[in-house]
């Protein structure tokens, strides 16, 4: 078994462990930000990064730029780029921390706004599998409920607001002073 191999086995593994106690527990800190939304999806940042740069393989004399250009900015490029085991593992790790922070931040979502565990449940199945379907059906089902707006005291510092200790203590924004 290659590196590549390897660590897709490991990543697999990861976002199994992850999404199971996702399913099983969306409600909890641990679960939802720390393993689901930091710890794991940070493990597929480390794995991805030593990827890149042990699989990159730069033409010698051609710029990076024009490299990464040829790559990433063609679907033959791409398509290409994925016949490497090493950055064909890459682009699965993007897709498995996305899916994974995704979900975790819908699952902490759907606790402020009182989404049902069984549509939550489905709603995670599904983005275990297909995210953007998930993710979809995660919208289209808060949206039913009238609850696809920002809660309230979420809000992110805009203009003309000013976050202090207090605040943030609190989870609202104060008006900035004028002047």
């Amino acid at each position: 078994m290659n590196v590549p191999e390897f660590l897709f086995f490991v990543s697999m593994g990861l976002a199994t462990l992850g999404w199971a106690a996702l399913c099983i527990a969306p409600g909890k800190r641990a679960i939802n930000w720390w393993l689901c939304g930091v710890a794991i999806p940070f493990v597929y940042a480390i794995l991805y990064a030593y990827l890149l740069v042990a699989y990159w393989h730069q033409p010698a004399g051609v710029s990076f730029f024009s490299t990464y250009a040829s790559r990433f900015f063609s679907l033959p490029g791409v398509g290409k780029m994925f016949h490497n085991e090493g950055l064909l593992d890459v682009g699965w790790l993007d897709i498995l921390a996305m899916d994974m922070v995704g979900g975790a931040w819908f699952a902490r979502r759907a606790q402020r706004t009182g989404l049902p565990y069984p549509a939550l449940l489905l709603c995670l199945l599904v983005t275990y599998s297909n995210a953007p379907l998930g993710l979809a059906l995660y919208f289209i089902i808060e949206g039913a409920r009238g609850k696809l707006r920002e809660p309230e005291g979420q809000a992110l510092p805009l203009v003309g607001r000013k976050v202090t200790d207090d605040s943030m203590a609190r989870g609202t924004l104060t008006a900035a002073p004028k002047g």
